[in-house]
């Protein structure tokens, strides 16, 4: 599989220039796609990283945003319907694109960063040159490599908002890597609470995402 990591910046984006505003960080997902009225109408699924009060102001300054037909936020997932001119060019309505998305679209610092796979090298080609033609566009990777996992967006809902803040100080400290780079008590520490209360967390944590894994497996 040919896969490719793009960094891409547009005027236009509903989702870039206010992650960056509200500092916070939002992963895309698209999931569906359909015409109706002379327009085109575009699902997605989306989570939100940051502060709780960051997050509120950022969901209510998109949901006034008129580009937004209909916005459902559930914790720190939301679904938003936007619709468009059929004859705007949007990276999204790519239709002779041969890529599909390995990870959802990260927005963060004012940036959308895109990593995308296709069969064939020609793929990912064709969808960076209609990229760069139509947007800031720079190119951080492209490579034939086999593909080890995909994005699945329904896991993390799962945890309550201590959990995950728990996991991903745990994750971008280095917790689980070999050797580890910190221990628990830096980390609650670095929380702000007890060592007991972060440990309990964490391990609640793991056990959802562990277990929702094994029921995969499972099925």
């Amino acid at each position: 599989m040919w896969v490719a990591k793009l960094k891409i910046w547009h005027e236009d984006c509903i989702i870039i220039h206010r992650a960056k505003k509200f500092n916070v960080v939002v992963m895309t997902y698209p999931i569906g796609e359909f015409r109706k009225g002379g327009r085109v109408y575009f699902t997605s699924v989306n989570t939100i990283q940051g502060r709780e009060e960051d997050k509120e102001a950022f969901i209510k300054d998109l949901s006034d945003d008129k580009r937004v037909d209909k916005i459902e936020r559930n914790g720190d997932m939301f679904f938003i319907l936007n619709s468009r001119d059929p004859k705007t060019k949007h990276l999204r309505g790519y239709r002779e694109s041969q890529v599909f998305f390995v990870k959802p679209v990260v927005q963060k610092g004012g940036f959308e960063y895109w990593e995308i796979a296709s069969w064939d090298k020609e793929g990912v080609v064709d969808f960076y040159n209609y990229a760069k033609a139509n947007r800031q566009t720079e190119l951080m990777k492209m490579k034939q490599e086999k593909l080890t996992d995909i994005y699945v967006p329904n896991i993390m809902k799962h945890l309550t908002e201590k959990q995950k803040q728990a996991i991903e100080t745990a994750y971008k400290a280095g917790y689980y890597e070999y050797p580890k780079r910190t221990d628990l008590r830096q980390l609650a520490k670095k929380a702000g609470i007890s060592l007991t209360t972060f440990q309990e967390h964490l391990k609640k944590a793991e056990n959802k995402l562990i277990s929702a894994q094994i029921e995969n497996i499972a099925e």
